[in-house]
């Protein structure tokens, strides 16, 4: 059974920054440009590879309630 395609991570934040890839999406131009001629395996995989970018971009946040030392609840 084949793979079902995903819709393009596209959030219309298009600004490609320094560090080469969308703000918005974080795919590459050549990622975008070329994303409706990718397979759906290889669409998949452009969403991996831009999940990661964001994540290394955005690294998580501790919760400021987890470090409140605050004794007054």
């Amino acid at each position: 059974m084949p793979v079902p395609a995903p819709q393009s991570p596209c959030i219309n934040v298009c600004n490609i920054g320094p560090e080469g890839w969308c703000q918005g999406c974080y795919r590459t131009l050549n990622e975008i440009a070329g994303w409706v001629r990718l397979d759906a395996p290889t669409q998949w995989a452009v969403i991996r590879a831009a999940d990661d970018r964001r994540r290394a971009a955005r690294p998580m946040h501790v919760s400021l309630a987890a470090t409140n030392t605050d004794s007054r609840g």
